[in-house]
């Protein structure tokens, strides 16, 4: 879990990609997908 106020990826443990926004959008309702995990801002999330 991604401690509140702070920014973290999700990894799914049994495939081993990572929760990505697709296309790397940020605007409401954004697709998102399990993605080869490689750091960039589009697998970065906040809780807040």
């Amino acid at each position: 879990m991604i401690p509140t106020g702070t920014a973290g990826g999700v990894t799914n443990p049994q495939s081993g990609r990572c929760l990505d926004a697709y296309g790397a959008a940020t605007a409401n309702g954004t697709l998102v997908q399990l993605y080869q995990c490689n750091t960039s801002g589009a697998q970065k999330w906040a809780r807040r």
